[in-house]
């Protein structure tokens, strides 16, 4: 039984469609001689930003916390850790690249994006100064449709107003993977890029036909939706068409 009660298939093997979130930092940090330790997340809202604080709140090591008395309770002495909110994870990676912040949260197929110069990074090349030192947690790439647009697979998007996200975004970025995937080219679809919160209403409203969402399961956004009866979940499975 899924967390959204109705099955959510994926095909076994195909981790494209599972972005596990990764923490990363410039490899010319150190940590140890610095007092303030930056962690670049995404909108204050999300997941994202939360999992930073948290992390930011066992790491840190202020003068006279007694917790951190505990040797590897905390952080090197004197770090004092903090999350930043951000736009996309392809900010995040450039800036920890080029030292404007110490560590970043990012969806794993955008750091690799990253470290190979590919996608997102086509035109800044491959980034050189980062190295991942967690991997945190698993998001799901979720494609939701109006029920009455009477889509059923990835494939059935063609003709389809369909929000991928905002531009340059990471849910775009993934999006874009998926429709490159089963080879729809932009052209074959007509696009919004807009935020989750306007995808969702615009779909309630039926202005678009169906949306992608990267995110941690269940969200409170989709449940809605499905609760309405107005939308459905699309499984990304199986073995992408042919050339």
């Amino acid at each position: 039984m899924s967390r959204y009660r109705r099955p959510l298939k994926f095909a076994p093997g195909h981790i494209l469609w599972f972005a596990a979130l990764a923490l990363v930092l410039t490899a010319g940090s150190a940590v140890a001689q610095r007092r303030f330790f930056l962690i670049a997340t995404g909108p204050s809202g999300g997941s994202d930003f939360s999992v930073a604080e948290v992390i930011a709140a066992v790491i840190s090591h202020p003068p006279g916390l007694r917790r951190c008395e505990v040797v590897g309770a905390c952080g090197p002495e004197g770090l004092i850790a903090s999350a930043r909110t951000s736009s996309d994870a392809v900010t995040n990676l450039l800036d920890v690249d080029a030292g404007r912040v110490n560590s970043a949260l990012a969806p794993a197929n955008i750091v690799a994006e990253a470290m190979a110069g590919t996608g997102a990074f086509r035109k800044s090349g491959r980034l050189r100064d980062i190295r991942v030192i967690a991997d945190l947690f698993p998001e799901v790439v979720h494609l939701v449709a109006l029920k009455s647009a009477h889509i059923t697979s990835v494939s059935a998007l063609v003709h389809k107003t369909v929000s991928v996200g905002d531009a340059h975004s990471d849910t775009h970025a993934v999006a874009l993977s998926v429709l490159r995937a089963w080879r729809i080219p932009s052209r074959r679809l007509h696009e919004r890029f807009m935020s989750y919160a306007a995808s969702a209403k615009a779909l309630r409203q039926g202005r678009i036909d169906a949306f992608f969402y990267v995110g941690t399961a269940p969200a409170g956004l989709i449940t809605d939706l499905l609760a309405s009866g107005k939308a459905v979940l699309v499984p990304i499975e199986g073995k992408p068409p042919l050339p």
